[in-house]
């Protein structure tokens, strides 16, 4: 079962909400809206996120990768963490780390996305940080060697 957007307590992540960011997800037409957006997160942008669509939010050569990013959260579903330049799609060449988690209204269908970014800028070694490393956790359940010995009878 997926945490639900009901079981977001903003004063339980109080202390993060600055580096918190949400994405709702409309399954029939792909797209993501802002939801929120923490004070830093709004501060790399920009701009405001909340109400906005993603291509509004993003710079085009940032927007497949960030689409790609987000759509396998959900789609997959899966958990997603990065650690490296999190924001040199911005040209922003600081270092961090983010982390990608589904979110679903229904605790079933992942319908949206939690991410949280903790970004250091500028970096001393920020020059030499490698790009952003992926890397993913699936939450498809998994079938058991006993699962899968019946399937092939």
């Amino acid at each position: 079962m997926m945490p639900s957007w009901n079981q977001l307590k903003p004063t339980a992540l109080a202390k993060q909400l600055p580096i918190i960011w949400a994405y709702r997800y409309d399954p029939r037409s792909g797209e993501f809206m802002g939801r929120l957006a923490g004070d830093k997160i709004s501060q790399i942008f920009e701009r405001p996120v909340k109400g906005m669509a993603m291509q509004d939010i993003f710079p085009s050569e940032a927007l497949e990768w960030a689409y790609r990013l987000f759509s396998r959260v959900v789609r997959e579903p899966a958990i997603y963490w990065g650690s490296g330049q999190v924001f040199s799609h911005l040209d922003r060449h600081g270092s961090g780390e983010r982390i990608i988690l589904p979110l679903s209204s229904d605790g079933v269908t992942a319908d949206g996305i939690l991410g949280a970014t903790e970004y250091r800028y500028p970096h001393p070694t920020s020059e030499s940080s490698p790009a952003e490393v992926e890397n993913w956790f699936s939450l498809r359940p998994h079938r058991s060697a006993s699962d899968h010995a019946l399937r092939q009878d």
